[in-house]
């Protein structure tokens, strides 16, 4: 597996370098999007496959998708929890430049029926409809960006 992530992580590192230098000879910037993960060797293979600090230095827009932390296939769980986004702008902070990033936000959910995969998607206004219905009470303590490390408004 580490020779194939090697080589993954080359060929992309390899074409973000080819394609910004066209891009940017052109007057256009390059905007890539890369999986979540808090540190080099990601959670799964998907990111575990992507060099951040080599890709993050070929492009103009790292844009980076917080989200699917839990997904519709597992048993319930939050799509993208705030500790979890904290840690991973944390992670980016130590490679990049954060005025280049862009955080992917989730306008999605995700209803399981009895807890038990696999969810089904639901949309925000599926979502409201399901408050106004059973008027669930609750209270949201909103994060300021200064939690981030590194990230100074």
């Amino acid at each position: 597996m580490r020779g194939s992530r090697s080589k993954r992580a080359t060929i992309s590192h390899c074409l973000s370098n080819r394609l910004a230098g066209a891009l940017h000879a052109d007057g256009r910037v390059l905007s890539i999007a890369v999986h979540a993960k808090t540190d080099d060797q990601g959670a799964w293979e998907g990111p575990a496959a992507q060099d951040w600090p080599r890709l993050s230095a070929a492009v103009d827009v790292f844009a980076i998708m917080t989200y699917d932390f839990g997904g519709g296939n597992a048993p319930p769980m939050p799509i993208g929890p705030t500790p979890w986004v904290i840690d991973v702008l944390d992670y980016a902070a130590t490679i990049t430049d954060l005025r280049k990033v862009r955080m992917g936000l989730h306008l999605y959910g995700y209803q399981w029926m009895r807890a038990e995969p696999p969810a089904s998607p639901i949309t925000y206004e599926d979502t409201q409809r399901l408050i106004d219905a059973f008027g669930p009470e609750g209270s949201a303590r909103p994060i300021g960006f200064g939690a981030v490390r590194g990230l100074h408004a």
